[in-house]
């Protein structure tokens, strides 16, 4: 406290042509919330102070532009509004938002897409991840409950205790939702699934699964056409059960897909209908197909389908 009141002194006792360069220096002196001074007089009496400011914004200041670096650093934003984190993205959004990620941008949790007609893709054609590993039960990565949903350009990694249910992408019942370019790994489940709804995946991946790449099964009753999947150009390669497993009234349409090198099935079809067709199933454990509970009467194998 001497030291700063021995500099004030001498600063206001130096010369009139010194005089707005020391007011200033007092006024700098005070709006400093922590300063440390050193003086020296020269042979002319002049102060040269030097002061090292240790803080000089105010905490308004300070809280204004770490709110301006946290939009500008903002990986996650809801029609051009920048938010903190996906899962607030996704609390905020409605009825034919778009979402959008920022390119490599990276997402741990469990999210939600609640409203129809949602988009979640990422910026600048890039790719993002979302991810989530726990000892909890019916956990998914990313579960679909609204209709129309488009999800593009996403890198899913899921691990959930292995019990039923255990999906990284989910479609609930009466949901709809389209896939594009997205990927999915589970290290304890399946990677892609749908129960009761209605799927697109085009150009889609869930290779080196727990268990299978793709499940799509009907609603609680079971009956024809209670759920929907349409796979176009997807890859479903080294899974430890199949491929792609179809059951339970779901009217399923393959086209130009890859089903190889996976422990049981490339595909399994039970009490369902729909076509394979163009696609490669190869060097599966039990077979390429297997049909029954009227699967082989109802979905249609078309002869340019290469099986081995």
């Amino acid at each position: 406290a001497s030291e700063r009141a021995r500099a004030m002194r001498a600063i206001r006792s130096t010369t009139p042509a010194r005089g707005r360069a020391a007011r200033d220096a007092r006024a700098r002196c005070e709006r400093a919330s922590k300063v440390s001074i050193a003086v020296k007089l020269n042979r002319r009496d002049f102060v040269r102070a030097v002061v090292v400011f240790e803080s000089l914004r105010s905490p308004r200041a300070d809280a204004s532009d770490a709110t301006a670096s946290g939009n500008l650093a903002s990986t996650v934003a809801v029609d051009g509004r920048a938010y903190a984190s996906l899962r607030e993205a996704l609390a905020n959004a409605r009825s034919g938002s778009t979402v959008t990620l920022a390119a490599a941008s990276a997402h741990e949790g469990t999210f939600a897409a609640n409203v129809d007609g949602l988009t979640i893709d990422v910026a600048d054609g890039g790719r993002a991840t979302l991810s989530h590993f726990t000892s909890n039960p019916y956990e998914s990565v990313l579960e679909i409950r609204g209709r129309g949903v488009v999800v593009k350009n996403l890198d899913v990694a899921h691990g959930s205790k292995s019990v039923a249910n255990n999906y990284g992408v989910f479609a609930v019942e009466g949901s709809s939702a389209t896939f594009e370019s997205c990927a999915v790994k589970s290290t304890t489940g399946s990677g892609f699934a749908v129960e009761g709804g209605e799927v697109t995946l085009v150009d889609c991946v869930a290779s080196g699964c727990a268990s299978h790449g793709f499940v799509g099964l009907g609603d609680s009753t079971g009956l024809p056409g209670s759920g929907r999947a349409t796979l176009e150009r997807c890859t479903f390669d080294g899974n430890n059960a199949n491929g792609a497993l179809i059951r339970g009234g779901v009217v399923v349409h393959m086209r130009r897909c890859t089903l190889n090198g996976n422990k049981r099935y490339g595909v399994e079809l039970i009490d369902c209908e729909g076509e394979i067709e163009s696609s490669e199933l190869r060097n599966n454990a039990k077979g390429s197909i297997n049909a029954t509970n009227g699967a082989e009467t109802y979905v249609v194998i078309s002869n340019d389908v290469s099986v081995l």
